[in-house]
């Protein structure tokens, strides 16, 4: 953090540094941060706030392309990269769906609900719907949990279970559900729940 910052504020880039690892706890969280947010931290410097945000979308773009020239696996390291560096640091809960075609090439990642710190709504006929507008044969349902604990809730079990089923009747597959922290991630399918 410290080197990117040096960029552009050689001499403030150990102190802003510091301030924002010990008030966010992390790179990853840092990035998820809002201007707002790290204004409060490091005060108006809006050249530092504009690299962290330009590098932050430079490593989510780059890591996006890379899983969009393969067929998706859900536990593929590229693909847990992408996500835990999109949305693993994330202070609110989101959840975002990758929609596959036949051939496994990722045709939509769209987050389709946020929540707070603990609880998410999601609607499956949003998720549904969208699928069929993109001609989607699966998904894979990727939410985060801001307190970095990647184990699923018992509302995270019933809501898959429900979505799979739901998927099977209108023959748009659901292939996984990730949970993903800071650091972290969990497969609903490599846990057995699915």
């Amino acid at each position: 953090m410290e080197k990117l910052i040096a960029n552009v504020a050689p001499c403030q880039a150990a102190s802003f540094a510091e301030a924002l690892i010990e008030e966010f706890r992390s790179v990853g969280r840092v990035f998820s941060e809002t201007p707002e947010s790290l204004r409060r931290v490091i005060g108006p410097w809006p050249q530092v706030i504009e690299l962290i945000e330009a590098a932050h979308v430079a490593m989510e773009v780059g890591l996006r392309g890379e899983v969009q020239c393969i067929p998706i696996q859900a536990t593929d390291q590229r693909l847990i990269d992408y996500l835990v560096m999109g949305m693993g640091s994330l202070s609110v809960e989101q959840l975002r769906v990758l929609f596959l075609d036949g051939g496994n090439r990722l045709v939509g990642d769209e987050v389709l609900a946020s929540g707070t710190l603990t609880t998410l709504t999601a609607y499956p006929r949003n998720i549904f719907r969208r699928g069929f507008e993109l001609s989607a044969s699966a998904i894979l349902l990727v939410h985060n949990h801001p307190s970095g604990q990647v184990v699923p809730s018992k509302c995270d079990i019933e809501f898959t279970k429900k979505l799979k089923a739901l998927g099977y009747q209108m023959e748009i597959e659901v292939r996984d559900h990730i949970i993903v922290s800071g650091s972290r991630w969990f497969s609903f399918l490599r846990g057995g729940l699915m």
